[in-house]
């Protein structure tokens, strides 16, 4: 997998979890 595939994943991890 491409790290910035991975980046992106990541950051929306990140929103979903801030925004529940």
């Amino acid at each position: 997998m491409p790290s910035y595939i991975s980046r992106t994943r990541n950051q929306l991890n990140e929103f979903g979890r801030s925004h529940p």
